[in-house]
């Protein structure tokens, strides 16, 4: 029976996105504690795993940021631990110097027992992120199908000002739509029978 997993990014998906802060407030103790959440997604985030598996990865400065982040998430409810004496959870998996996103698509597929044939529906706000998931995942014969799906929350994510970066033309859903909408798109888009290639 084929599997679905729902991954999704931290910032700019679940937690707000602060485009004009410094690098010293993103390594400050306790920064990830005053992102405020983005509902929405939050509510499309506990939808789906009342069928499904869901993810969280986002990338982190510090083993301090992971700390809070892993805080940040717990205090939404979507996070739970499995030993509370160590910073490691169920489902947020923090990524560190140049670790990549799809490092942690592989981690989550090695650990969870997830086959080239299941599905993995990957959310995040970034563009190039999002590329990078699409080309790496059909690169890679033994990762489950990766649909990526841009999450627009208001915010200009793309970089279009780069003459080399491309813009998102893949599948999107935004934060103003409600949980239960996103929900039913993303499933259906999940029953897929042949890989969505964009």
């Amino acid at each position: 029976m084929r599997r679905t997993a729902f991954i999704f990014d931290g910032d700019g998906t679940l937690l707000e996105f602060r485009p004009d802060a410094r690098p010293e407030q993103w390594m400050a103790p306790g920064y990830a504690l005053t992102l405020s959440p983005i509902s929405s997604m939050v509510g499309l985030l506990k939808e789906l795993n009342k069928t499904a598996d869901v993810f969280i990865i986002s990338k982190c400065v510090s083993g301090q940021a992971g700390l809070d982040k892993t805080e940040a998430f717990r205090r939404l409810g979507i996070v739970e631990r499995e030993r509370p004496e160590e910073p490691v959870t169920r489902f947020f998996y923090p990524i560190y110097g140049q670790e990549k996103k799809v490092d942690c698509v592989r981690k989550i597929k090695k650990a969870y027992g997830y086959m080239p044939d299941d599905r993995m529906i990957f959310l995040d706000d970034h563009s190039p992120e999002l590329w990078e998931m699409d080309r790496e995942s059909f690169n890679d014969p033994f990762l489950p199908i990766i649909i990526p799906v841009k999450v627009e929350n208001g915010l200009v994510t793309d970089h279009s000002s780069d003459p080399g970066h491309r813009r998102w033309n893949g599948f999107r859903i935004s934060t103003a739509t409600r949980p239960e909408l996103n929900a039913v798109l993303l499933r259906a888009l999940a029953e897929t029978k042949e890989p969505v290639r964009i």
